[in-house]
C-alpha cells in the first residue's frame, strides 16, 4: 500500500475479514482507498420468519465487532454468500437488507449488500430482487453492493456466452462481469445504480473441469489486469479485492493465497497512474 502510494497510485479496494486494525493503517497510507470489513461470526441467515427481526438480531451481533474500527472501515458486509433457494428466499434477503440498513444508518455505518457468490443469483431472481426497492432504498442511504467474482482457468472463460435464458451480448459474462446485466438491464434503466464492490475475485481452482490446467499462479497477474481493465470500463465499480493475502495455512485457502506477487501486482497498479 504504501509503495503504491509513494509511487503516485493508489490501492481502489481492501477488504478485510475479522481483524480490521490494518485498515487503519491502510487509511493512513492511501486514505482515498476504500475498506470494507466483515466479521465472520453470523454470515448466514434462514431465509423466514420475519425479516425486521432477524435483521435486528444479526446487526446486534454483528455491530460490537464494528464498534473499534468504525472510523476507519467505510462499509461493512453483514453476510458472506447466502443463496436462497427460490426466488422467494431472494426477496426476503432484499426485505432483510432494507432493515439492515435502516438499522445500521441509526447507528452511524453503511454497508455493502448481499456479497453474492460467483454464479448468484440468477437474472428471473435478480428482477425480482430489484422489485423490492432494495437498490432506491440502498442509494438513499449511501451504501453499497458487494459481489464475489470468480473465474478458471481464465478470468475471460464464458465471456460473450448467454446467461440462462437472455441473449448473448459481446461484452458481458457468465461468471466475470456478471454484473453487468444487473446493473445494464436493471439499474442503470430504473437509474437505481449504486456503487460496485468485487469484495472477493480471482482464478478459483474449485471451477475447474476435465482438461483444465492446475496451476495458476504463473498467469495471475496478467489475469487480474485484464479483469480490472473490464471493471474500470464501468465508472460504478469501486474496485476488486482479490482472495486472498495470507491463508494462515488452512486449507484450501492456501490455494489461493497471492502474497508473492505482489510485488508484481505493485508495479502493475502503479504503472496505471495516469491511465
Amino acid at each position: 500500500m504504501q509503495g503504491v502510494q509513494e509511487a503516485g497510485a493508489h490501492v481502489a479496494l481492501v477488504k478485510a475479514l475479522d481483524n480490521f486494525g490494518y485498515l487503519r493503517l491502510v487509511k493512513e497510507s492511501s486514505p482515498e482507498t476504500i475498506t470494507i470489513g466483515r466479521w465472520n461470526g453470523e454470515a448466514w441467515v434462514d431465509p423466514s420468519g420475519d425479516p425486521a427481526t432477524k435483521a435486528a438480531k444479526i446487526m446486534g451481533k454483528h455491530m460490537p465487532h464494528w464498534e473499534y474500527e468504525k472510523d476507519v472501515v467505510d462499509y461493512w458486509e453483514v453476510l458472506n454468500e447466502n443463496d436462497p433457494l427460490t426466488v422467494e428466499g431472494h426477496v426476503w434477503l432484499a426485505q432483510f437488507f432494507i432493515e439492515a440498513m435502516n438499522i445500521a444508518e441509526e447507528n452511524g455505518y453503511k454497508l455493502a449488500l448481499f456479497s453474492y457468490s460467483v454464479g448468484v443469483p440468477q437474472w428471473r431472481e435478480w428482477e425480482a430482487i430489484v422489485e423490492t426497492g432494495v437498490f432506491a432504498r440502498a442509494g438513499q442511504g449511501g451504501h453499497v453492493l458487494a459481489l464475489h467474482e470468480y473465474n478458471w482457468p481464465v478470468m475471460s472463460y464464458g465471456w460473450g456466452e448467454p446467461l440462462e435464458d437472455q441473449p448473448a451480448y459481446p461484452d458481458r459474462g457468465v461468471l466475470s462481469g456478471r454484473y453487468r446485466h444487473l446493473y445494464r438491464d436493471f439499474l442503470i434503466p430504473r437509474d437505481e445504480v449504486i456503487p460496485l464492490a468485487i469484495t472477493e475475485c480471482g482464478l478459483d481452482p474449485l471451477l475447474r473441469q476435465p482438461g483444465q490446467p492446475t496451476t495458476w499462479k504463473e498467469r495471475y497477474v496478467e489475469e487480474m489486469a485484464w479483469y480490472d481493465t473490464r471493471l474500470r470500463e464501468d465508472d460504478y465499480v469501486i474496485g476488486a479485492a482479490m482472495f486472498t493475502i495470507g491463508s494462515g495455512g488452512i486449507e484450501p485457502w492456501t490455494d489461493y493465497d497471492y502474497e508473492e506477487l505482489l510485488p508484481d501486482f505493485h508495479d502493475t497498479i502503479v504503472s496505471l497512474k495516469d491511465a
